[in-house]
């Protein structure tokens, strides 16, 4: 694990108004409920402790959250939460599980329909100070309390991102497994082993035994040609990964076939019945067309490199420029390289081959290449010694990652066709080098002769093969009239979605760490011919310039509730008093209200959109005009902000209905029109 801090300098008046420096807890892919903070010797700090009583100290109302330390029945720990409550501020109670109750530990096994005693969660709650808390010294003193079950310090965690042990990646040198998420997409799968990757190459005959890095990972090789080419580009697909040894691959548990190069190659392959087959090499004929063909309409899914500098760029490369139209084609791969002369940025290889053609609609041969993959100065297994490694380039290694990124697809669903693999994959790409830069553009399509539909992202494209929608793209955040924060994104995928979560965050102008959710959307809008929602704004912002910065990003959630990957970031320059602001002054521009149901009268769905100054439990409700409860919107804790929910009245009769909003202090209840 790798470790880094950002050191964030807080001034903590503890009880013995001992003035402390502090340091935010951060670390690679560690999530934590609240900010936590440490000291030099490693104490954490906080403002929040769980506490679990072993009785029912306080007894909420089922649905309740809120409590006060004067609902606390035993005498012993009320005195104690009064005296922290003189000692650090105010302090807030917080139901973790309002919907339990004292004594409600009856269930049934949802497999043996066998009935189970659970643990009885009912008296867990979140004790919220007003000021960071030295969390093991507050813990420790609650659990010495009779009647106190434990007590623990707010809740972390970190991703389980997979990572294997192999020294080149240990060692930082598979920055082309780094650029496409790689260790996150293992998350969903180290790919099968029934999946076979056919590397249909050249080999060299003098090289009589298998690389020590591929030894254990082929399953057929033709006669005993095992060195050259073709084994370093086996190497980058599916060398044997987390064995401690040489080089690791995207491909980890995927098999592998050395099959011999050209069309008798692809053809054993067929009948051997491989998976995906790999090109890493030049050359056409008309029977080398049909073959392949052939192989595609067998749903196996075939990928080539597009060509480096063989001829004078641009040229239309095959087997990568093959496309057989309804029935699919070949997925054709460029490579990408971390450019010095931008930073380091990731871009098109400026040596290599790209499209002549620039429409991949209307002139798919011409137009050939489809995605990019890193594949300048990325580690391979010698072609020469079973034992040695290198760093090679060239679009022969960045097609076998789009083949083993293939087989890992169908690792996830063994049934999707040729033509969905290669949507997803095209569909998930990362637009590196993004418009305006030095190299090239995306078209309306989001294609470039140079890169085609971008980079390939493995994550992304495993997160949708697993059933998420697609992300959210091309975020974009500018002023309106009223000079507040207004989001637009695209979405090609929009059908997918039914929701957008909005992320925020404010800095003094470095790149955020700490992201927060302030709203939660309807992807939907204009019931009953609805149209899909693509902006959102950011009312009580206010923004102008300065150094201080609002950032943003969405993220897209469909009706199974899986989520996309987070969109691009943006942000707006924010400098309403001409200083930074915390979200809680932003906050405070919000004043409670419901607002009137759109469309009214509807049929049947309708939206209601309301915003709340503070947290508290909610409680949206509809009633008939005899004051009959009909429904019930929402019945939960929510934070300060913008809310839009639909009503769906498919079950209810035509009619005036009511619908009441409560919160805290407030209330207030509109009339609308079910009109069927």
């Amino acid at each position: 694990m790798n470790y880094f801090f950002k050191t964030l300098i807080v001034f903590v008046f503890l009880n013995v108004s001992l003035l402390a420096q502090l340091t935010l807890w951060e670390e690679e892919d560690l999530y934590t409920e609240v900010d936590i903070f440490l000291d030099e010797n490693g104490n954490k700090y906080a403002s929040l402790i769980i506490v679990n009583f072993s009785t029912n100290i306080i007894n909420l109302p089922v649905g309740e959250s809120e409590a006060s330390i004067y609902d606390i029945t035993d005498e012993n720990i009320k005195n104690h939460f009064i005296g922290l409550d003189s000692e650090y501020g105010p302090i807030t109670l917080e139901k973790y599980f309002p919907d339990t109750f004292w004594g409600d530990t009856v269930r049934n096994n949802k497999r043996t329909g066998e009935i189970v005693s659970i643990i009885d969660l009912s008296q867990v709650y979140r004790i919220h100070f007003s000021e960071i808390v030295m969390i093991d010294e507050i813990v420790n003193n609650l659990e010495a309390l009779n009647n106190v079950e434990y007590a623990e310090g707010p809740f972390f965690a970190w991703a389980l991102a997979t990572e294997p042990n192999d020294p080149w990646y240990i060692a930082g040198n598979h920055w082309n497994l780094d650029s496409i998420s790689a260790k996150y997409a293992w998350d969903f799968t180290l790919g099968s082993p029934s999946i076979t990757i056919s590397i249909n190459d050249g080999y060299d005959p003098n090289v009589t035994i298998l690389h020590q890095d591929l030894v254990d990972k082929v399953d057929y090789h033709y006669y005993n040609f095992f060195g050259g080419h073709g084994s370093m580009v086996a190497s980058v697909a599916g060398a044997t990964t987390n064995n401690n040894l040489g080089i690791a691959s995207l491909g980890w548990n995927l098999r592998l076939r050395l099959d011999q190069k050209g069309i008798q190659g692809i053809n054993k392959a067929i009948n051997d019945g491989a998976d995906v087959i790999n090109f890493s090499w030049l050359g056409s004929s008309p029977t080398l067309e049909n073959i392949i063909h052939n192989a595609i309409l067998q749903g196996i899914v075939c990928v080539a490199g597009a060509g480096n500098a063989n001829y004078p760029p641009p040229y239309v490369a095959y087997p990568a420029a093959y496309n057989f139209g309804a029935d699919g084609q070949v997925i054709a791969v460029t490579a990408t390289w971390l450019d010095f002369r931008d930073n380091y940025r990731e871009h098109w290889y400026y040596w290599y081959n790209y499209s002549p053609g620039t429409d991949p609609i209307l002139d798919p041969t011409n137009a050939f290449i489809d995605v990019s993959a890193p594949a300048v100065d990325v580690p391979v297994a010698s072609g020469l010694w079973s034992n040695f490694y290198h760093l090679d380039s060239g679009t022969s290694f960045a097609s076998p990652l789009v083949a083993a990124l293939a087989g890992l697809i169908l690792s996830i669903d063994s049934t999707f066709t040729p033509a969905y693999i290669y949507d997803i994959i095209t569909s998930t790409a990362d637009k590196i080098a993004p418009n305006n830069s030095y190299y090239y553009n995306y078209d309306e399509n989001g294609w470039t002769a140079y890169v085609g539909y971008g980079r390939i992202n493995a994550y992304d494209a495993l997160n949708v093969a697993s059933g998420a929608p697609h992300r959210p793209r091309d975020l974009v955040v500018t002023a309106n009239a009223q000079d507040e924060a207004q989001l637009d994104w695209t979405n090609s995928y929009y059908t997918e979605v039914s929701q957008y979560k909005i992320y925020r965050a404010h800095t003094a102008g470095e790149p955020p760490v700490n992201w927060s959710l302030v709203a939660t959307i309807d992807a939907w809008e204009g019931y009953p011919n609805p149209s899909p929602v693509l902006s959102w704004t950011d009312v009580g912002t206010t923004v102008g310039s300065g150094p201080n910065k609002l950032w943003y990003y969405i993220v897209a959630v469909n009706n199974g509730q899986l989520e996309s990957l987070p969109s691009n970031t943006d942000w707006i320059a924010w400098n309403k008093y001409g200083k930074k602001r915390a979200d809680k002054d932003l906050a405070d521009n919000i004043n409670y209200n419901l607002e009137q149901n759109y469309p009214n009268p509807f049929n049947p769905k309708t939206q209601i959109a309301y915003s709340l100054q503070e947290k508290g439990f909610v409680s949206l409700k509809v009633f008939d005009i005899l004051g009959n409860e009909v429904m019930t919107v929402v019945n939960e804790i929510q934070q300060k902000g913008h809310y839009k929910v639909i009503i769906d009245g498919s079950r209810l009769v035509s009619g005036i209905y009511f619908y009441t909003l409560r919160v805290n202090e407030y209330s207030k209840t509109n009339k609308m029109i079910l009109l069927k």
